[in-house]
């Protein structure tokens, strides 16, 4: 028997649209009153910032930790977005070249929430081990795709073992959270040159002429 499927309604769809555009401003603003107030801000003020009742807001989220979790989730979102977007860009590239442009986009990604990011380092946010696992594997995830495109060129070594990604994200990790807590000694910038230079090259130093 064949199920009954009526497609979405104009109605439904504008309906749709409307809680997506909220929604998104309701994450906007969280953002913009974390960094003013402190992430101790009242949720009556994300409202009034967002431009919606608080009983909307309690709508989206069922309070802070929710708020902030898919506030966390849309900003890794962006970030994974755009290196997957500079890794389908620089195809044609060298490979030294593509992995300096995946990592190039990851930095400005993350520049653009960098106060958010210094707020949360500050602060000491907790996030779960789950979920600080899950957002490690997924840019693992996108860094495996161009590793394995240098694998397959020669560039770099087999990993069988498939513990290059792996490295390679604890590296950025760690640079990242020192150029949020001491950006003179990392300036962040420089991250993308630093680590790939880090993990193509290593510590040995060059062979002397």
């Amino acid at each position: 028997m064949k199920l009954n499927s009526s497609p979405a309604t104009p109605a439904h769809r504008l309906r749709d649209r409307l809680r997506d555009a909220a929604h998104e401003a309701i994450l906007e603003a969280a953002e913009a009153v974390f960094a003013r107030d402190g992430m101790d801000a009242p949720m009556e003020a994300i409202a009034a910032h967002a431009g919606v009742a608080v009983g909307t807001l309690y709508n989206h989220f069922d309070n802070r930790a929710a708020l902030l979790e898919a506030l966390l989730a849309a900003r890794r979102k962006e970030v994974l977005d755009a290196m997957s977007a500079a890794l389908e860009e620089s195809r044609a590239q060298p490979f030294p070249e593509r992995l300096q442009s995946v990592l190039r986009a990851l930095v400005a990604a993350t520049e653009k929430q960098l106060e958010f990011r210094r707020l949360m380092f500050q602060a000491d946010v907790p996030m779960k081990r789950s979920r600080r696992a899950a957002a490690a594997k997924k840019t693992a995830d996108v860094i495996s795709v161009v590793l394995e495109e240098g694998q397959r060129e020669g560039f770099l070594a087999p990993d069988p073992e498939q513990l290059q990604p792996i490295f390679l994200t604890a590296l950025i990790q760690a640079a990242i959270a020192t150029s949020l807590h001491a950006p003179e000694r990392m300036p962040l910038q420089r991250i993308p040159v630093i680590v790939s230079r880090q993990f193509l090259d290593g510590a040995r130093a060059r062979s002397r002429s």
